[in-house]
């Protein structure tokens, strides 16, 4: 037992105690039932009597809008990934009035997850604001187009080369969808795009040099040739704009001037107002942003091909891997946007720096280039949608595009630089010969390097140590045998009809029958009427001949590439004011044809014209 036997005395005290028994009482019959019944208070929720939104502005689990919006700053990433595809649905699949008010709102916050460290999140933002400026209009998205301008930005800045590289997509959905705005920050992008491929060697960010790409997955080489795309879509979106500016300057203003002695006078005015100061003439930051890209370009090219490289007389140079050609093919077409701009701009002069001279007689010293790969090119995964690799193995392109900028820069035309130039004349010799079809920019751009050489008032086939009659004479014969697209057809007819060709142009007897045919271009009108302006007999007597047969196609034919067709059909009718030789058979078809189709557009011009060679109708 115990110390003490405590138990015991316990037990004993407790049956000391005094026991109050009660009788067991029992419920009622029937009431033996617990009453579950209780009182309550209801609890009242403001947030929960406001009507919710419409169904159609709801997320997978009912979310609406804001709440979306405010899980977009949220910390996990399942969240911010679901509030983004929730997001982007909405704005797909609902209309822009529905949706407009928040766009703002979501473009700040959406924008700014472009630097999350995670990339589930960045590439589910980018589709989110690819949706946004795919299906908001550029008038719209103006105002808070801001938002995208400052993370990108910031995205190309980042010292995460994983950021860097999803800031690459961004730009991909603005050039594909809002160019226009790309162009006009043009200024604001184009010094912090550089950043991705090289650094400043001084303070002041003059002069740049070519970076590593060492922490990047990919290599230096692919990571450039990633960039470089994306600059030839700048540099393009900026050089459409600029394109579009000068059209509207130069329209044509066409007046009636029968019974109206007073021919107003009209002078464009370039004044206008600008918010913030900004102006379409190249600004002086980006005069010195000009030497630093063409260096840049050097320096990549001299990564591909080494300026020790030689290859033996007139022979191609070899590209031999896809890269090296990727990296060609941007180059020379940067290359071609940038001095085309500078055209535009009139500020050509900038691009006759040492630096582009440097370049631009590197590229020579190798010329022509060809490559052996086939289509099956793994690296245009990586490409921009805005470039398009040309996958010609002659690079027939690129090939004229290199001679094109040569000979608009007009740099090094000397004897010193005759060995280097020599090529020249034997590649355009050979595409012209060549039996193998053009690409639509290769007829372009050989039609470009023709005007060069036989329209200028320079006589660039002297300088350059070029035999002109070889040339002229492929050009006749690539024009007569060739299957070339009517429109390059016309464009090059303007080549064909400059005084230049006056010895070699027995072919204008075949000019006439082209006015023949179903459609006629505006330029075979120009070309046709200005040799019978000038009393070629030739083109006169084609013309005379078939003046049956264009009659009788005039009902049916159609006049393309006129920007007014009514001045066109006039210009078509001329041509019978320069005919000498009509006879009085012909006179009587004319005759014919205006009594006969009297609500003919042409009937009314050829009576006028008839009327003042003093001819009867």
């Amino acid at each position: 037992m115990g110390k003490n036997h405590r138990h015991a005395k316990k037990l004993k005290s407790e049956k000391s105690k005094v026991h109050i028994k009660t009788k067991t009482k029992f419920l009622p019959k029937g009431q033996n039932v617990t009453n579950t019944a209780f009182k309550i208070r209801p609890i009242v929720l403001q947030e929960q009597l406001k009507e919710r939104q419409a169904e159609g502005l709801l997320g997978k689990k009912k979310a609406n809008i804001d709440e979306l919006i405010s899980k977009l700053k949220h910390y996990n990433e399942a969240v911010k990934v679901e509030a983004c595809v929730d997001l982007k649905e909405a704005i797909v699949s609902h209309p822009l009035d529905a949706t407009q008010i928040y766009l703002s709102l979501i473009s700040q916050n959406a924008s700014a997850l472009i630097q999350d460290r995670e990339r589930k999140v960045r590439r589910s933002a980018i589709k989110l604001l690819h949706a946004i400026v795919e299906k908001v209009s550029t008038a719209t998205i103006r105002p808070f187009f801001n938002y995208f301008l400052t993370n990108l930005k910031c995205a190309m800045t980042n010292i995460n080369k994983h950021i860097q590289e999803d800031s690459l997509l961004l730009l991909d959905a603005l050039l594909e969808h809002q160019n226009l705005l790309i162009a006009e920050n043009f200024d604001t992008i184009f010094p912090t795009f550089l950043t991705l491929i090289s650094k400043s060697k001084n303070n002041l960010g003059t002069e740049r040099s070519l970076s590593l790409n060492l922490e990047g997955k990919v290599s230096s080489v692919k990571w450039r040739i990633k960039v470089l795309t994306r600059l030839y879509g700048i540099l393009s979106a900026l050089t459409q704009t600029k394109t579009i500016k000068n059209l509207d300057k130069n329209e044509e203003i066409f007046i009636e001037a029968k019974g109206n002695p007073f021919i107003p006078l009209y002078k464009k005015i370039d004044n206008q107002v600008r918010v913030g100061g900004r102006t379409d003439a190249v600004s002086q930051e980006f005069d010195t942003q000009i030497a630093n890209l063409t260096q840049l370009l050097h320096e990549i090219w001299i990564e591909v091909v080494p300026e020790k490289t030689k290859k033996s007389g007139g022979e191609p140079l070899l590209l031999a891997s896809e890269e090296s050609v990727a990296v060609f093919s941007c180059i020379v077409n940067i290359l071609h946007l940038l001095y085309e701009y500078l055209q535009l701009s009139g500020n050509v002069e900038l691009f006759s720096n040492n630096k582009s001279v440097i370049f631009l007689d590197h590229l020579l010293c190798n010329f022509p280039y060809i490559h052996n790969r086939k289509n099956n090119f793994e690296i245009i995964k990586d490409f921009s949608r805005s470039f398009v690799l040309n996958y010609d193995q002659n690079c027939t392109e690129e090939n004229l595009i290199v001679i094109y900028v040569f000979l608009t820069l007009r740099i090094n035309l000397n004897a010193r630089n005759k060995p280097k130039t020599s090529h020249i004349s034997t590649y355009l010799n050979n595409c012209l010969k060549s039996p193998r079809n053009f690409s639509p920019k290769s007829y372009t751009y050989l039609v470009k390097i023709l005007k060069e050489l036989f329209m200028k008032p320079v006589n660039m086939c002297q300088r350059l140590g070029i035999a002109e009659a070889e040339i002229m004479e492929n050009v006749v014969a690539f024009y007569t045998n060739r299957k070339i697209p009517d429109f390059h057809k016309s464009d090059l007819l303007e080549v064909l009809t400059c005084p230049r060709f006056e010895k070699y142009q027995l072919w204008t007897e075949k000019l006439p029958d082209f006015l023949c045919a179903n459609q006629v271009s505006v330029k075979l009108i120009d070309a046709v009427l200005k040799l019978c302006t000038k009393g070629q007999s030739s083109v006169q007597d084609g013309v005379t001949k078939s003046v049956k047969q264009i009659l009788g196609n005039l009902r049916t034919m159609e006049i393309t590439e006129a920007t007014n067709v009514e001045n066109a059909r006039k210009k078509f009718v001329c041509i019978f004011f320069y005919l000498p030789n009509l006879s009085d058979e012909d006179l009587g078809e004319i005759s014919d044809f205006v009594k006969s189709n009297p609500d003919c557009a042409y009937s009314k011009y050829f009576e006028n014209v008839l009327e003042l060679s003093g001819r009867v109708v």
